[in-house]
C-alpha cells in the first residue's frame, strides 16, 4: 500500500464516521420528540371517550348539573367566610391587640388562598387540537388533548417562576387542591371543567411569561402538536377568587411545642 492510497482510505473512513454521527443525531432527536409525545399522551387517556361516539350530550348535562351544585355550595361557603371576616374586623376596631391579630389572620388567609387577590400576572389558555382527531387505537394521537398532567405541569412551572396565586377556570388552587381526569372531564378541586382551560397566575408578568416559554417546557411541547392549543398573554390586573372548598382537618391538628417529641429529643 502506497502513502497516497493510505491517505485516501483515511479520508474515506473520516467521512463515514461523520455521516454515521449525523444519522445517529437525527435518530436521537426523533427519539426525544417521540418520548415527549408519549409522555403527554400516555398519562391521560381517560378523556378519549369524549370523542368516540359516546352520549356526549348526557355527559355534558350531568357535568353541568354537578358543577352547578358544587358551585352553589362553594358560594355559600364563601359567603359564610366573608361574614366571619366582617365580624373579625368589627372586633379588631375595639383594641390595638385585636387589630394586630386580625391583620395577621388576613395575611395567613391570603397566603392560604382563602381571600380574593388582585394583581398583575399572566393568563394561559389551553385547548384541544381541533385540527386533528383522536383514535383510541393510536396512543400517539392523545397529544391532541389537554390532559390533567398538562395542567399540573403548567401550574408547577408557574410556581417555579414566582406565581403567588393560581386558578384554573375560576377554581383557586391551594395546598390540598386536586387536578385529575374523571371520565371525559378534568376535575379541579372536585369541580368538573372542560376546555378551554384558563389558567391565571398573579406574579411578575415578565418572569412568569419567560418561565413558561422555556425551550422543552410543557407549552413548547404542546405548540409542537399545534400552536393553536396554547395562548399566553400578560395581564396588568387579574382578580382571583378565594378557595371555596373545605378547610377542615379531620385527622391533623396543631402540635404544641411541649408535646412535640422532637423538642425533647424524641425517645432519647
Amino acid at each position: 500500500m502506497t502513502v497516497y492510497s493510505s491517505g485516501i482510505n483515511h479520508k474515506s473512513y473520516t467521512w463515514q464516521l461523520t455521516i454515521l454521527c449525523f444519522v445517529l443525531g437525527l435518530i436521537l432527536a426523533a427519539a426525544v420528540q417521540t418520548v415527549n409525545q408519549v409522555s403527554r399522551a400516555g398519562n391521560g387517556p381517560q378523556r378519549e371517550g369524549f370523542f368516540f361516539g359516546n352520549d356526549t350530550n348526557g355527559v355534558q348535562k350531568l357535568t353541568t348539573d354537578l358543577t352547578k351544585q358544587i358551585q352553589s355550595v362553594q358560594q355559600e361557603n364563601s359567603h359564610l367566610r366573608r361574614q366571619n371576616q366582617d365580624l373579625n374586623d368589627q372586633i379588631a376596631k375595639r383594641t390595638g391587640a385585636a387589630s394586630t391579630l386580625n391583620q395577621e389572620l388576613k395575611d395567613a388567609q391570603c397566603f392560604a388562598g382563602l381571600t380574593e387577590v388582585a394583581g398583575p400576572g399572566i393568563q394561559v389558555t389551553l385547548n384541544d387540537n381541533s385540527q386533528s382527531t383522536v383514535n383510541a387505537s393510536n396512543p400517539a394521537t392523545l397529544v391532541n388533548l389537554v390532559h390533567d398532567t398538562d395542567l399540573e405541569e403548567v401550574v408547577n412551572e408557574m410556581k417555579v417562576a414566582g406565581a403567588e396565586a393560581v386558578s384554573i377556570n375560576g377554581q383557586r388552587l391551594v395546598g390540598n387542591s386536586t387536578i385529575r381526569c374523571v371520565g371525559p372531564v378534568i376535575q379541579v378541586n372536585g369541580v368538573p371543567t372542560a376546555p378551554p382551560y384558563v389558567i391565571q397566575a398573579i406574579g411578575d408578568p415578565n418572569a412568569l411569561f419567560g418561565g413558561l416559554n422555556l425551550p422543552g417546557g410543557i407549552l413548547d411541547q404542546m405548540r409542537g402538536t399545534n400552536p393553536d392549543m396554547v395562548k399566553i398573554v400578560k395581564v396588568p390586573k387579574l382578580l382571583l377568587a378565594a378557595f371555596a372548598g373545605s378547610t377542615q382537618f379531620r385527622f391533623g391538628h396543631p402540635v404544641s411545642p411541649r408535646h412535640d417529641p422532637t423538642a425533647s429529643g424524641g425517645d432519647n
